[in-house]
């Protein structure tokens, strides 16, 4: 058996095994991530949770996929109500309170954008490096 172990032919399929788990694991992890913040937009449903929303008729609970429209006009509302003056203090804090909340969502939001497409790259970047490898070392352990 020793005999027709050819060390060559053992480290090309070692390799091209190797590689070939790392193309599917990117593949995989890469389609995954696609379909699911993209496609059919499925997200985790807490990044989705902006902060409660304290003014108006009363408070506002967190609600998944709040129309954008409506939380920049919840904003200038609570911008210009702070502006008036004719808020109390602790009507004042409230908002203030909020806005800060509102601003660290939307940064939050842009940051697990980032994130995803991020990994997206890597997993790209995976499949592109190591699918050459993967094909250079099993085409040559074949051919030997």
């Amino acid at each position: 058996m020793l005999k027709n172990l050819n060390v060559a032919k053992l480290y090309l399929y070692v390799v091209s095994f190797i590689s070939l788990f790392v193309v599917l694991f990117s593949a995989q992890a890469g389609l995954t991530t696609l379909f699911r913040y993209f496609v059919f937009q499925t997200a985790p449903e807490y990044q989705w949770q902006p902060p409660a929303i304290p003014f108006g008729d009363s408070y506002y609970a967190p609600y998944p996929r709040p129309a954008k429209e409506m939380l920049v006009e919840q904003e200038e509302t609570a911008t210009e109500l702070i502006a008036t003056g004719e808020l109390t203090e602790e009507e004042k804090q409230t908002i203030e309170l909020w806005l800060n909340d509102y601003r660290n969502w939307v940064e939050e939001q842009e940051n697990q954008r980032q994130r995803v497409k991020d990994g997206l790259i890597d997993n790209i970047v995976s499949i592109a490096v190591f699918l050459p490898a993967f094909l250079f070392h099993f085409y040559y352990a074949r051919k030997s």
